[in-house]
């Protein structure tokens, strides 16, 4: 499944393609394409929706690909969790 991301980068939007993953029962990939490359992040979100932990916040890890400010890092992890939240929750 694919989606859509924007967060606000300085004083202009970025609106990057996200590539959903569903990797096994303990864990999903959410792979961000870029012009110029791309990042995938782990998470195991399935596990603790497996264990009956609703309300238990997942770990994002960097799997693959380099981004050199982590303040962009955690924007981008807030809006694949924003975007979960609404529309992959059930």
């Amino acid at each position: 499944m694919q989606f859509w991301i924007t967060f606000r980068t300085g004083f202009r939007d970025a609106h990057y393609l996200v590539e959903y993953i569903i990797v096994n029962n303990r864990e999903e990939q959410f792979k961000i394409i870029a012009r110029n490359g791309s990042v995938t992040f782990s998470s195991n979100r399935p596990l603790f929706r497996n264990k009956g932990l609703r309300k238990r916040k997942p770990d994002y890890v960097l799997v693959e690909g380099n981004i050199p400010n982590k303040s962009t890092e955690r924007q981008l992890v807030q809006a694949i969790q924003s975007y979960v939240e609404k529309n992959l929750e059930g």
